[in-house]
């Protein structure tokens, strides 16, 4: 057998797997995409018009613009009101998205399959300069896809499956947009030859959207992470005053959210408790308690700080807002002293000694280009 007609096969029996009410009614409106350009049109957004990948692909610059600056929208003045409003419908809104692995197969995927895929999505959102927003709706897509299929992929489509997650997020995302042919020139044989034509990619993409009900803006924890951001900058003696130690805090929490990403240890807590947990430890490194031997206390000063400022606002105790918090912050110190521990001469660790954590680190390290933060 042919790896093409092995491949089509393993799509076959994947896309068998979706509800057949969901399926059969995404199908009376779409053409197939394998077998014609119109799906082409509509879900890659126009990307017909040019190709902004580059002869060597993975150092590309299809740089975000925020869609606020793109529509020349002004910036709301912050109102408590409104962020309260906000982050209860959120909450909410979070209630049945997380991925929490509940058979073998999926345990397994979650702890060996997943970490490598969320590391290659870190690598192609760095090297193409992609925003956050689009790694984390990636990272979303995936954990839904997972959860929402009886058959999980096998090898040799789970590259696939990760092409199908970032573009897909990235026409969400982005305002400049990549071909499907671009999109399959990053994954590539030993000879340089694509392991995937553009027809796969488009069939991936179909399967992906019915799994998830074609849902693909939710709530994650950069969501959160930015909302309670916002609520802290407007707290005094949180967030730090001068504008350093301001920008040193929200470089460090996106930072340990982005860790997080990677490690099945982190999918049982909600997306609010992630990011609760990375402001506290945020707010404890910068004010230079942290490292392998100091854990931040949830009953300590930082974390009642963080806690307090964030539950006043939200109108929400801390079980509402963060359950679990105290382990997940464990959890999340714990990798951040793996992930910044030095070497024996005190240089920074090696991407072999990081793992699939390289890739992270590398794009907040101090001479890594700027990553698409916002």
């Amino acid at each position: 057998m042919t790896p093409q007609r092995l491949l089509s096969d393993t799509l076959d029996s994947l896309e068998e797997t979706v509800d057949c009410a969901t399926a059969n009614s995404s199908r009376s409106t779409l053409v197939n995409p394998s077998s014609s350009t119109e799906v082409e049109s509509s879900l890659q957004c126009d990307e017909d018009e040019h190709s902004l990948l580059p002869d060597d692909h993975l150092t590309g610059s299809g740089a975000h613009v925020p869609h606020a600056q793109v529509l020349g929208l002004p910036r709301h003045p912050f109102s408590a009101e409104d962020a309260q409003a906000i982050i209860k419908n959120e909450l909410i809104r979070q209630a049945g998205l997380r991925y929490v692995p509940d058979r073998p197969e999926a345990r397994r995927f979650a702890s060996l399959d997943r970490p490598r895929i969320v590391s290659w999505l870190v690598e192609v959102v760095s090297a193409l300069r992609l925003s956050d927003e689009a790694l984390y709706a990636a990272v979303s897509l995936l954990d839904r896809f997972v959860a929402g299929t009886e058959t999980f992929p096998p090898e040799h489509v789970l590259q696939l499956l990760a092409l199908a997650c970032i573009s897909l997020a990235s026409k969400h995302e982005e305002v400049a947009q990549y071909r499907a042919d671009d999109w399959v020139r990053l994954a590539v044989d030993s000879a340089n030859r694509p392991l995937y034509q553009r027809e796969d990619l488009q069939r991936m993409e179909m399967l992906l959207l019915e799994t998830v009900d074609w849902r693909i803006r939710v709530p994650n924890s950069l969501v959160f992470l930015r909302l309670y951001h916002n609520v802290l900058l407007h707290q005094e003696g949180v967030v730090p005053a001068d504008a350093a130690s301001m920008a040193a805090f929200k470089t460090c929490a996106n930072f340990l959210a982005e860790l997080s990403l990677l490690y099945d240890a982190f999918l049982p807590y909600g997306y609010s408790t992630v990011a609760t947990a990375c402001l506290v430890l945020a707010e404890w490194t910068i004010k230079g308690n942290a490292g392998p031997a100091a854990m931040p206390q949830t009953g300590g000063a930082p974390a009642i700080r963080t806690v307090a400022a964030l539950t006043e606002l939200a109108g929400v105790d801390v079980a509402a807002l963060a359950p679990n918090l105290a382990p997940c912050v464990e959890a999340l110190h714990q990798l951040y002293a793996q992930a910044t521990a030095p070497g024996p001469d005190g240089a920074p660790p090696s991407p072999v000694k990081l793992g699939l954590l390289a890739p992270v680190v590398a794009r907040y390290a101090p001479s890594a280009p700027p990553a698409q933060h916002r």
